[in-house]
């Protein structure tokens, strides 16, 4: 993994890396969530199909990106350009 990203915009060196474990604990947030609707449509109230369905998918489609990808995103501190980079 690089350890030292410099900004393509202004070539700062005050970068801030997007974790990749971040992404990942997002993902699962967003599947528990998808579970947790899943559960109540299954019980009781079946329009939050609606709500469970895409989360658990969107969910389940960022853990294997952010896992899987070599490239992640990060801020430059110096000038607040948004870039990706492949390490």
């Amino acid at each position: 993994m690089k350890t030292n990203i410099q900004c393509p915009h202004c070539h700062g060196k005050h970068v801030n890396p997007e974790g990749k474990t971040t992404q990942i604990i997002f993902g699962l947030v967003m599947v528990i969530i998808g579970l947790g609707f899943l559960t109540a449509a299954l019980t009781h109230a079946v329009g939050y199909y609606l709500f469970a369905l895409p989360l658990c998918t969107v969910g389940c489609i960022r853990i294997g990106k952010s896992y899987y990808s070599h490239e992640t995103h990060a801020q430059c501190e110096d000038c607040q350009h948004e870039f990706e980079y492949i390490f």
